[in-house]
Formats: C-alpha cells, sequence, structure tokens
C-alpha cells in the first residue's frame, strides 16, 4: 500500500471559472498538504512537480465533474465517468460540498504525464 497519493481536482467558482487544486492525500484519506487554487490544470501539475510530485512513480487522481481517471505506477491510467453518486470517492464527495469540484476531462489531457510540443 502506498503511503499517500496525489489528487488534481477541478472546481468552479460560480458556474464557469475553473479553477485546479492539488492535494497529497494520506492512506486513511485526510489531506497531508494542499496547493493554492491556479487557473489551469498545467499550472497545478507544475507546481506539485516543483513540491515534489513524481507523475512516473506516484500515484494519482484527476477530478473533474464529469470523469475520475485513476493512475497506479506501472499501469496505464484509466478514466471512468462520473455517472452517479456510488461512483464518487468519499473525499471526492467532501470536496464537491464545499464547492471543490467540476468540469471535463481526458485521460490525454489531464495526464500528468510531460507530452511533447506541437510545431
Amino acid at each position: 500500500m502506498m503511503a499517500i497519493r496525489w489528487h488534481f481536482v477541478e472546481s468552479y467558482e460560480g458556474e464557469s471559472v475553473a479553477r485546479w487544486v492539488w492535494r497529497v492525500m494520506r492512506v486513511d484519506g485526510t489531506i497531508e498538504s494542499h496547493s493554492r487554487h491556479f487557473p489551469t490544470y498545467g499550472m497545478a501539475v507544475i507546481d506539485a512537480i516543483k513540491t515534489g510530485f513524481q507523475p512516473r512513480r506516484q500515484p494519482w487522481l484527476v477530478a473533474t465533474r464529469n470523469t475520475i481517471t485513476h493512475y497506479r505506477p506501472g499501469q496505464p491510467p484509466m478514466t471512468v465517468p462520473v455517472t452517479d453518486e456510488a461512483s464518487i470517492p468519499d473525499a471526492l464527495k467532501q470536496a464537491a460540498e464545499k464547492g471543490n469540484a467540476g468540469g471535463e476531462a481526458s485521460e490525454n489531457v489531464h495526464s500528468p504525464e510531460p507530452r511533447a510540443r506541437r510545431e
């Protein structure tokens, strides 16, 4: 069992302004540390990397209003739609109640893995 997991959560201010936050979660589901809000997913990931996040070596989760993408080292990321209340982990339900959930995702768009720049 891994000691920590990184969560990247998209939230909304009002109905249209998306913000991103990263959290380091303990095994018991409590938050060990978290970031300030960022205007983009990429800025949140860059800040997490500066803080010690290692996308290929540590498990991570990306949560938006419509999907949750899970990654465990050595396995491909897996994206599942959020179709009902039962599919949402308790920690994310609590975040949503505080106004910290939302958005759209795909595993390619939200993977913290570095991507080659397109010319």
